[in-house]
């Protein structure tokens, strides 16, 4: 049997204050591990505000096979408390393989302890918080530190590595030999989606995700035509640091409507009938080298037209399916003028994309060239 260790909350809930996105890719890696492993054991952190914002114990769950485990819901406790529990059911039932998704200095220390038990360690790195020293009073941060510490034990911490870009290979100093790259994939059931899809696009445009700077919100809602000056309606789901800016230019320009948080189902009714979707990134915040938008692979696959900025590390393959905006998005009237009187030409990416960006088929093709 082999094990999968992640963090998520259930995106439905009413308390949800976590990544939509985050737990949309762990649960098809989850489905897909599952597909050659049905006695995979799948191991999730509840991700939910720590207390006193939320509850100060959370609640075991069971959800489809996937067991969420009690944690001490306090910041600096949480992630002890759910990998104390992760060490009894590890020596409890030896697997023969652990999965990690995503990783800190904490589940570094305890991937080496688990050494001892046996099992090939994988990770699944999928975004990295690089720390940042501004000055003396930086190396006088506590989180700074244990970030530097994080980064360095990184590299020694796991059996084999799958970043989700090279500049993760290469920046953090993982054994290159024991690493392959994979920027991510799309979901059976976007494939599902589009593939059985028979609708009409209506003209609006889509932006869904978390309202910050490194996801380009703002740029875009300062470059978003006037109705007298465009058709597109822009329609934005999501939460976050812009959430004001996104409610005043709901107030002031008609092309703009702020939908909030939304439930997954909602958003993609509106996403599989929007004649463009949006998906940016910026290193503002984060390093966009560490953070491929997982999103990405979600969108692409729509009817819709992509639109992106020049990011690191989108698929060479994939850019034909893209339009790109200039990083100052100056060209975005242009742009959408150019969608407004035609339709998408998905040609093959259909096919290219079940051939070659899906977890069930990266997973079952690594799995096999690496343990069998």
């Amino acid at each position: 049997m082999n094990i999968f260790i992640g963090s998520f909350g259930d995106p439905e809930a009413k308390s949800f204050g976590g990544s939509a996105a985050g737990a949309k890719v762990q649960c098809e890696i989850i489905d897909a591990l599952r597909s050659s492993d049905k006695d995979l054991c799948a191991l999730v952190m509840p991700e939910a505000p720590s207390w006193p914002r939320g509850d100060l114990i959370e609640c075991p769950k069971d959800s489809s096979g996937i067991r969420f485990l009690p944690i001490l819901n306090i910041s600096f406790l949480k992630r002890l408390s759910f990998f104390v529990q992760v060490f009894v059911l590890v020596v409890k039932y030896r697997p023969a393989s652990i999965f990690f998704y995503n990783s800190s200095i904490i589940s570094c220390f305890f991937s080496l302890v688990f050494k001892f038990f046996g099992p090939r360690r994988i990770l699944i790195l999928q975004d990295v918080f690089s720390p940042k020293f501004n000055g003396f009073l930086s190396f006088l941060n506590p989180r700074l530190i244990l970030s530097c510490v994080y980064i360095k034990i990184l590299p020694f911490s796991f059996d084999l590595y799958l970043p989700i870009t090279s500049s993760c290979v290469v920046d953090l100093r993982l054994p290159a030999q024991r690493c392959e790259v994979f920027p991510g994939a799309t979901t059976s059931k976007r494939l599902h989606q589009c593939k059985y899809f028979g609708g009409e696009l209506s003209n609006y445009a889509v932006y869904a995700g978390a309202l910050e700077e490194y996801n380009g919100l703002d740029l875009l809602l300062e470059s978003w035509p006037l109705p007298n000056e465009s058709v597109f309606e822009l329609h934005i789901f999501g939460v976050g640091s812009l959430e004001n800016l996104a409610v005043r230019m709901s107030s002031i320009n008609a092309n703009v409507v702020y939908h909030g948080f939304k439930p997954p189902s909602v958003v993609d009714e509106y996403l599989m009938r929007s004649k463009i979707n949006f998906c940016f990134r910026y290193s503002k915040g984060l390093d966009q080298r560490y953070f491929f938008p997982s999103k990405f692979f979600d969108l692409i696959l729509l009817p819709g037209f992509l639109i992106c900025n020049k990011f690191d590390a989108i698929p060479d393959d994939l850019f034909g399916y893209v339009l790109f905006v200039d990083e100052d998005m100056s060209n975005i009237r242009n742009l959408l003028l150019s969608c407004s009187d035609r339709n998408r030409n998905l040609g093959t990416l259909f096919e290219h994309v079940l051939a070659n960006y899906t977890w069930q088929g990266f997973l079952a093709s690594y799995c096999k060239r690496n343990f069998l």
